[in-house]
């Protein structure tokens, strides 16, 4: 069980979590980073790690929008799957898990991990 943090609009956020404010503070940081490796003028494969990291930017920038708007609810930038429970026969909706365990957010269309 996750150790509680703080409550949310009534809900209980779990240790972990993130905030609308703490993505676009990353979005913020993303976006330094990739101006400050582009302004270096020997550093080789600039413009690619450029781009990478500026379109890391836009997509914080955009789930921290998304959350914002949501009142903070994660579950409006995580992803979900349909599982039928065999026991009770009944389809329950549970978050999507990347390789390290936790619930895995949206990804824009067309993007890849």
């Amino acid at each position: 069980m996750a150790a509680v943090e703080t409550v949310v609009t009534g809900r209980v956020r779990e240790t972990g979590s993130i905030t609308s404010k703490e993505l676009v503070e990353k979005s913020i940081q993303a976006a330094i980073s990739g101006i400050e490796l582009y302004n270096k003028p020997d550093f080789r494969y600039r413009e690619e790690s450029f781009a990478i990291l500026m379109s890391n930017t836009w997509e914080l920038l955009l789930k921290g929008k998304v959350l914002k708007d949501g009142g903070e609810d994660l579950d409006r930038i995580t992803e979900f799957r349909k599982l039928k429970n065999p026991e009770t026969g009944v389809t329950e909706k549970v978050p999507k898990l990347n390789r390290s365990g936790n619930g895995r957010a949206f990804r824009p269309s067309g993007s890849r991990v």
